[in-house]
C-alpha cells in the first residue's frame, strides 16, 4: 500500500546571500513485516513514566508531561548496546495507521536501539494524516529526532 500526497517544498540555503527552492514527492509505502505489536492497546493504557525522566524533559527540554503520555512514551528497564545492567530507558513507540510498528529506544548514557524486524517509519507518521496539511492551514515539518519532534509538538505544531 503506497500514500503520496503533495509535494513537500524546501528553501535549501546553499550561501549566506542565496537559496534555492527545491521540491521533494514523497512515496510513503507500508508493507506487512515480521514485527507484530502484540495487545497494544493494553500496554499503552498502562504505560510508565519514571518521574526522574519526566523531570529531565520538563526541565531540560521543555517538554510537559501531558505531550509525553499523548504520544504514548514510557520508560523502561533495558539493556541497550552490550550495557551490563539494566538501565531506566526512554521508550517512543512508533505508530502506523493506530498501530505500534516499532519501538525506539534510548538511555541517560545516549544509547540507542530499536525493536528487530520492527516497521521503518517516521516517528509520529500519522500526522501526516492531518486534513489541516491539505489545506494549508499547518506546514509539515519533518524533524532529525523524536525529542525535536517533542519540542514542536509541545507550541502546537499539528503536523510534525
Amino acid at each position: 500500500m503506497g500514500i503520496s500526497g503533495n509535494p513537500l517544498v524546501l528553501n535549501v540555503p546553499i550561501s549566506e546571500r542565496r537559496s534555492e527552492t527545491r521540491v521533494y514527492r514523497l512515496k510513503l509505502i507500508a508493507t506487512d513485516g515480521p514485527f507484530i505489536a502484540g495487545a497494544v492497546g493494553t500496554q499503552m493504557e498502562n504505560v510508565e513514566i519514571n518521574p526522574k525522566v519526566i523531570q529531565w524533559f520538563q526541565e531540560k527540554r521543555k517538554i510537559s508531561e501531558k505531550t509525553l503520555r499523548q504520544t504514548k512514551i514510557y520508560t523502561e528497564q533495558r539493556r541497550l548496546n552490550g550495557d551490563e545492567t539494566l538501565k531506566e530507558t526512554i521508550v517512543f513507540p512508533s505508530f502506523w495507521q493506530g498501530k505500534v510498528v516499532n519501538y525506539k529506544y534510548r538511555n541517560a548514557q545516549k544509547h540507542f536501539g530499536q525493536s528487530p524486524g520492527g516497521m521503518k517509519v517516521f516517528w509520529n507518521a500519522d500526522a501526516l494524516t492531518d486534513p489541516r496539511l491539505q489545506t494549508d492551514e499547518a506546514p509539515l515539518i519533518i524533524t532529525e529526532g523524536e525529542i525535536d519532534c517533542l519540542t514542536f509538538l509541545e507550541i502546537g505544531c499539528p503536523a510534525v
